[in-house]
């Protein structure tokens, strides 16, 4: 499977999202992930003896983190209502739309070999400094070697091991029922955390939603910076499932419609 979306170089101390900016997936092989650093990986013990220990306690923690994220949804969807503007952007073979939240704007936006990345913060905020941002990614001709709902939690997978990497030790994660995406093959959602995002002065949490289009893969995912913390935060239920809806509320893959440019009413209209 392609990698994640990786962060040009001038943004590499924020951390993946699942576009996932810096998100060193090598799960099944995502930010973004979080806007986690690239450099964020448990460190390496001096001892061989210790190291093997932290090699050991590295896959246990790696299988709690698939088990997380291939159990149960830990919330119901919700309905949610769209509030501000659409953004609708051709993306590699089809068209998506999404949510755009009062008050945020468009950001950054870029396209790398076969990674897309798109990103939307507060209007009096950059890709730099931001206290909460929206990030839409694609990646190209990814969708074609399983099936949509495996390829959905492989991706989601890859995204939370980024997460991982970057904060071992205050790592935290729920799967949420996915929320339904017109034109999605699959969909799989979830909330991951990191009481430390690669700094020391701040933590980071996100909502994501990982979309199987016919020929390519869309994650979209909202995250929150705040205080940090040495343990895991806290999962606040209501928050998320409520950033989710919202996120949900407008989002929609749509084939393109040959001649068809501008607000690209066809996918629009729907």
């Amino acid at each position: 499977m392609p990698a994640i979306p990786q962060r040009p170089a001038r943004h590499a101390e924020r951390p993946a999202r699942p576009p996932v900016r810096t998100a060193a997936v090598r799960v099944p092989a995502p930010s973004g992930g979080p806007s986690l650093p690239r450099s964020a990986t448990p460190g390496a013990t001096p001892r061989a003896s210790a190291r093997r220990t932290d090699r050991h306690g590295a896959r246990a923690a790696m299988v709690a983190l698939l088990a997380l994220l291939f159990g149960a949804p830990a919330a119901p969807a919700l309905a949610g209502e769209m509030t501000g503007a659409t953004l609708v952007q051709p993306v590699f073979s089809q068209i998506v739309a999404i949510p755009a939240p009062e008050g945020f704007a468009s950001a950054y936006e870029a396209t790398q070999g076969a990674n897309y990345i798109h990103e939307l913060v507060p209007g009096d905020q950059d890709v730099e400094h931001w206290s909460q941002m929206i990030t839409l990614t694609g990646t190209a001709n990814a969708a074609a070697n399983g099936t949509p709902d495996d390829l959905a939690a492989r991706f989601a997978a890859q995204i939370g091991d980024g997460y991982w990497r970057a904060c071992p030790a205050s790592f935290a994660g729920a799967r949420l029922a996915p929320p339904t995406v017109s034109g999605a093959r699959a969909v799989f959602a979830g909330w991951l955390a990191c009481g430390t995002a690669g700094r020391p002065d701040l933590s980071e949490q996100m909502t994501f939603v990982v979309m199987i289009g016919t020929r390519d893969i869309y994650t979209l995912q909202w995250a929150a910076r705040g205080a940090p913390s040495d343990a895991p935060p806290p999962f606040d239920r209501a928050l998320w499932a409520e950033r989710l809806a919202t996120l949900a509320s407008g989002v929609r893959i749509c084939d393109i419609t040959p001649g068809e440019g501008p607000p690209y009413p066809g996918c629009t209209a729907r």
